[in-house]
């Protein structure tokens, strides 16, 4: 009984080996794997638009104020590539760290943290009651300002935009402004806790 039923695996086994590899010779014949060529390059045009065209519109949206209130800061999470964990709150991961190091964004940000944080609390302006506001409002408003004065064309991420210009496959421009965007969150809710309820 048992022989049978290793003697029928095997058959089994043998029939759809040689099932697969003729249909690999008919699809070949046939011309079956040309449009499987087609559907890998309009993957390839889909992957450049969410890497490249997707976040350059959502930026250029958000600043000139036309989109909803943290529009781009909810893509800008989506679209990130493992730098951040993404669940709440927020946090920088391992090779986020190593990123941030490789590419001298910690350099950038030791120099101009303090600026920074001024302009969030100068956009924070009206919505601070008694001179405070809430961890979430500082966290949207951490990724307008880095955002802008990436898009703006602050002197302060000459280096860094050298960089991602010649190692376009190594930071795309929204994680870059998401990993600076809660570097200068976490500042601010450590050197500035008095403006947070």
């Amino acid at each position: 009984m048992e022989n049978k039923i290793v003697f029928w695996r095997e058959i089994i086994t043998t029939g759809l080996q040689l099932g697969g590899v003729i249909f690999i010779v008919v699809a070949w014949a046939r011309g079956w794997f040309k449009g499987f060529k087609k559907f890998t390059e309009f993957a390839s045009k889909a992957n450049c638009f969410m890497d490249e065209l997707l976040p350059d519109f959502l930026e250029y949206l958000c600043t000139t104020d036309r989109a909803p209130k943290d529009f781009l800061t909810k893509w800008t999470k989506l679209i990130s590539t493992g730098a951040v964990k993404r669940s709440s709150p927020l946090a920088i991961t391992d090779k986020g760290r190593e990123l941030i190091t490789m590419i001298g964004l910690d350099r950038v940000f030791e120099s101009n943290k303090e600026n920074w944080a001024n302009r969030v609390k100068e956009s924070l302006g009206k919505g601070l009651k008694d001179g405070k506001t809430n961890k979430y409002d500082v966290e949207e408003i951490s990724m307008n300002v880095v955002m802008k004065l990436f898009t703006e064309g602050d002197s302060c991420f000459d280096s860094i935009k050298n960089y991602m210009f010649e190692n376009p496959e190594k930071i795309r421009k929204s994680d870059l402004c998401l990993l600076a965007s809660l570097l200068l969150r976490d500042y601010i809710f450590r050197e500035h806790s008095d403006w947070i309820n």
